[in-house]
């Protein structure tokens, strides 16, 4: 079965990297997406691997936008400064199960991801989103659309009420963000930070759903 993996990105300078990436890592049966902003789309709308983001200008949005236009019964919810590591996609699915439905990789950063906690980056079963949706209130197909920050903690802790998560430490995707001197803090993070207060104010306005 064929899997999707989903990269936001507004960074098109990394999309020939990560394409190669992946490729050397994953030898299962996968399909990359990009999905981008209308103003990138138009440069590279010929590319078979782009689409456009068609909901909210966010990362939650262009997620939530990617699982409507694919159809492969599994999804990773990626991003454009990850490196992935041969194994990780056999491992993951082999979490997955008649009860499993959610599993997250080993971003090598999170502190809560490290210990099993939680996930940054995961793989769904598609059939889980079409039968429960992944808001425990429906509000939208996969992820709550936050400005950025927080939309994987409410979709985890959601798929943890449910009974439906496991982690999959040995599964690694590493997270080379800035705050762990990996990546340069360039507009794109400066954009994500701006809204940290913003999402926490909305995340725990909302937390009570599901526990």
């Amino acid at each position: 079965m064929t899997t999707a993996i989903f990269i936001p990105t507004l960074r098109v300078n990394r999309i020939e990297k990560i394409i190669a990436n992946v490729k050397q890592n994953t030898p299962e049966d996968y399909k990359i997406y990009f999905i981008v902003e209308a103003d990138i789309y138009d440069k590279l709308k010929h590319f078979d691997e782009i689409l456009l983001n068609k909901r909210s200008p966010t990362y939650s949005g262009a997620i939530n936008s990617a699982y409507e236009q694919t159809t492969e019964p599994y999804f990773y919810t990626g991003a454009d400064d990850l490196e992935f590591q041969r194994g990780w996609l056999k491992k993951t699915l082999e979490k997955m199960n008649d009860k499993i439905s959610v599993v997250g990789t080993n971003d090598l950063m999170n502190k809560h991801v490290l210990a099993g906690e939680k996930a940054t980056h995961y793989l769904v079963k598609r059939e889980y989103i079409e039968k429960y949706g992944g808001t425990i209130d429906n509000s939208f197909p996969v992820l709550y659309e936050y400005k950025h920050n927080y939309c994987d903690w409410e979709f985890i802790e959601t798929a943890q009420k449910r009974g439906v998560f496991s982690p999959c430490l040995e599964a690694i995707v590493k997270h080379n963000h800035w705050t762990r001197g990996r990546s340069d803090f360039d507009e794109v993070y400066r954009k994500s930070e701006s809204t940290k207060n913003d999402d926490k104010i909305t995340y725990e306005s909302r937390r009570h759903l599901w526990k």
